[in-house]
Formats: structure tokens, sequence, C-alpha cells
């Protein structure tokens, strides 16, 4: 049952997703109000700041890809009985492997606003004007 709704739900979610923003998109939606095009002339991204972003997303992608797919491999790896642990010695490393990865992948999760602090001026003015550290410039 767990695994049923660890699969079932993210692809639910994703039909939900994409109905609400077809039906968004037939009834003209996406246009948006006033105050969304406001919003939208404020965010609008100048190519310096495109570039910041997409070297932000791929720290971010390589850094995910390095701290957790260790552990999807070693859940993986146990899940399809690949590994046969027999004594208690290999028990243990197995153990300590599944410990690691977990703490890794950890990591990956609260390094990850860190990442957008060094890789991104326009995160760090965005972040200052949310906790109210200073104002937009």
């Amino acid at each position: 049952m767990e695994k049923t709704v660890s699969e079932v739900l993210p692809i639910g979610s994703f039909i939900v997703c994409s109905l609400v923003m077809i039906v968004c998109l037939a009834r003209g939606r996406h246009h948006g109000t006033a105050a969304y095009r406001r919003w939208r002339q404020r965010y609008t991204l100048e190519p310096l700041g495109i570039e910041q972003l997409v070297w932000m997303f791929v720290n971010v992608c390589l850094m995910t890809l390095c701290l957790t797919v260790p552990l999807i491999v070693v859940h993986t790896m146990a899940d399809a009985g690949v590994v046969t642990v027999t004594s208690d010695e290999a028990i243990q490393t197995m153990r300590f492997v599944d410990a690691v990865c977990t703490h890794a992948q950890h990591c990956c999760l609260s390094l990850k606003v860190f990442v957008y602090v060094a890789s991104s001026s326009r995160f760090r003015l965005e972040l200052r004007s949310i906790f109210r550290l200073g104002g937009l410039k």
C-alpha cells in the first residue's frame, strides 16, 4: 500500500496540475490580472540574470545528482535483491552506507539555499527584501 501511494500520488498530482493549467489556458486566465502583469514586469529577467539562473540550475542539478543518486542506487539494489547480505559485517557495512547516503541527501536539501545565494545576485536581493534587510535597488 505504501509503495502504491508513493508511486500514484506524484502522478496524480501531476495530472491534476496539468488539467488546471489546461482549463486556465482555455479560459484565457494565463494573461493574468493587472497585479500579475505588474509582478511580471518587475520580475522579467535581463540577460545577465538569465545567465546567473542557468549557472545556478547547473550547480543545483550537479549537487543533487552527486548527493542523492547514491541513496537511490542503494535502495534500488536492496529492493531488487541484487545485494545479498549474510554476515554481520556486511549488514553493518550496508547500514553504514545507507546512513552516509541518507546524510548526503539531507545535506543536499539544506545546502540548496546556500548555492542559490552564492550563484545569483538577484536571489540575494530578493532574499534581503523578503527578510526586510534592505530594499530592492
